[in-house]
């Protein structure tokens, strides 16, 4: 996973306003904000609704409307954007895009029977599905 795939995620430089080459850019673009832009471009990206995305980010839909694709989000929004984009390049990495698709949306035994995709409403929550992806890559069951 390269700091490029994942800025690819977010619409890149011409979306983010700048290149990123590494973990320090991400840090400085969730502390200066990101663009709402970027929310199509991940949702896009994963072939998914923009709603669907929205839910797992700790805004409402609502407040979402008030913002134009240039204006950017909060920190809190824009940190979690991030780390949604990290998870999902490295998930596809992982498992293959097809596959991580319909893994994240099924019920898993490691996980107790829940969809991985009901935990990314957290960072606590990447951070399992993360684990998880990484037991599976390195032959560990999950």
């Amino acid at each position: 996973m390269t700091a490029l795939s994942v800025a690819n995620r977010l619409g890149g430089a011409k979306v983010l306003g700048r290149t990123v080459d590494s973990d320090f850019d991400f840090f400085d673009l969730a502390a200066t904000g990101i663009p709402k832009a970027t929310i199509k471009h991940l949702a896009d990206s994963l072939g998914i609704e923009v709603s669907e995305l929205v839910n797992f980010l700790p805004v409402t839909a609502r407040n979402l409307q008030r913002y134009q694709d240039s204006d950017l989000l909060n920190t809190v929004v824009s940190d979690h954007l991030i780390a949604l984009a990290k998870l999902f390049v490295y998930g596809e990495d992982a498992l293959g895009r097809d596959y991580f698709r319909d893994w994240i949306q099924g019920p898993i035994l490691a996980l107790g029977y829940v969809k991985p995709i009901d935990f990314l409403k957290s960072h606590t929550g990447i951070e399992i599905i993360r684990r998880e992806l990484g037991r599976i890559e390195h032959g560990i069951f999950a």
